[in-house]
């Protein structure tokens, strides 16, 4: 339900845009800020992730809010994206994931599913990938652990927007 007298009819996030946290986002190419960031935040037996790779690959994405946080959005096949979310002290992490993930559905024509893996010990992130509207599918392991599995399609994300 949205509320008269706001811009996008939830207060929740008129509140986080009055405060600069909402607009900040923007596409970054800058794999020295990213690598770094990766180094703090990535447990350091990550299987298969380098930054450098990564943020060259252009049918890849990564975002950032100018403040240390990061999402990467890496390409999976046709209008699949794999999200990853790497916050090192967002004071808002929920809107800050949902602004990166409306970046995406609004600015890359071809994204219309994003895929979710998270520790299945990570209570503080799958919160949060509930949140965003994710929706659990499978569980899995992996060498790194077991992990949820999650999708948010173009389509379910806009019906909150």
């Amino acid at each position: 339900v949205r509320l008269q007298g706001t811009t996008s009819g939830f207060p929740a996030l008129e509140l986080l845009s009055h405060r600069g946290i909402m607009g900040k986002v923007k596409r970054t190419y800058d794999d020295s800020s990213f690598h770094a960031a990766t180094k703090v935040i990535m447990p350091k037996d990550a299987i298969g992730f380098n930054a450098h790779d990564l943020i060259s690959d252009t049918d890849n994405v990564v975002l950032t809010d100018g403040e240390g946080n990061f999402s990467l959005f890496e390409y999976s096949g046709v209008g699949t994206y794999h999200g990853h979310y790497l916050f090192n002290g967002a004071e808002n992490p929920f809107a800050l994931a949902r602004e990166m993930i409306s970046w995406m559905f609004k600015r890359v024509p071809d994204c219309s599913v994003i895929v979710g893996s998270t520790p299945v010990e990570n209570k503080g992130a799958l919160f949060v990938t509930r949140r965003c509207g994710f929706k659990f599918i499978d569980t899995i392991s992996s060498p790194v652990g077991d992990l949820k599995i999650s999708i948010l399609t173009r389509s379910e994300f806009n019906k909150d927007e």
